[in-house]
């Protein structure tokens, strides 16, 4: 009994092992260095639950405001589960995405697809790389370690999230399927742990992060006015 107990110990030691062994703070350098730069970057996730990764950096307290999230109802699942599947193996449309979203040349965007074998997140790195826009990944090794196109290949900069094989990791006897869904979890915990290396890296350099106050703390009303009025013209869903 008790097995969720082993979820808890599971996550925990694959959070341990993203935080030793992935480019944290390389993909936090793309960042601030599009945020000093362009004064935005961008995050899109892909393959239905990715969504959450992007949703997490909107509006966040703690978290920054120069980001453009793009929430787009065709490969979430506002509109439906099976919707934003056919959706999500479309490469069709990437570029109205990213016209769409005024994703422009030399910032950055974040993809983030647990599996990185989809068609739509492959052929949105790709247009990316046609128009100069540079890319990272938050994905696995599931299509090197099949023989298929994979994200991870056509992208400047990515981090293993070490999804496991069906996206769970606790087995119970009686039920041949493991339980515990993982990728959400460690995603929304790789975009936090980027959070916190873009914000020291940009004290470092001497600017000033844009980052939100949680609503009922001091101060909150007016720097957050400050951070809306300096960037809902490129963040979207501000």
């Amino acid at each position: 009994m008790e097995k969720y107990r082993d979820y808890s110990r599971g996550i925990i030691e694959l959070l341990n092992k993203i935080t030793e062994n992935q480019p944290i703070t390389q993909i936090a350098t793309m960042i601030a260095d599009s945020i000093e730069k362009h004064n935005i970057f961008h995050i899109i996730g892909t393959g239905a639950h990715g969504s959450m990764a992007a949703e997490e950096l909107l509006w966040r307290g703690g978290g920054i405001a120069a980001v453009n999230c793009i929430l787009d109802s065709s490969i979430n699942l506002i509109y439906g589960a099976e919707r934003s599947g056919v959706f999500d193996q479309l490469g069709c449309y990437t570029a109205s995405i990213l016209d769409c979203y005024d994703v422009r040349r030399g910032e950055l965007l974040i993809i983030v697809n647990s599996a990185g074998v989809n068609k739509f997140s492959i052929e949105l790195a790709r247009e990316c790389r046609r128009r100069e826009i540079k890319t990272a990944a938050i994905t696995c090794t599931m299509g090197v370690d099949n023989g298929v196109d994979c994200l991870l290949n056509e992208v400047d900069l990515w981090i293993d999230n070490y999804m496991p094989h069906g996206d769970s990791m606790v087995s119970i006897e009686g039920l041949e399927q493991t339980v515990g869904s993982v990728s959400s979890v460690i995603n929304l915990a790789i975009v936090n742990m980027c959070v916190v290396a873009v914000v020291e890296e940009l004290i470092r350099r001497g600017i000033e992060p844009p980052v939100w106050k949680y609503d009922y703390c001091p101060g909150a009303m007016e720097n957050n006015q400050r951070m809306f009025a300096q960037y809902s013209k490129r963040a979207k869903f501000l």
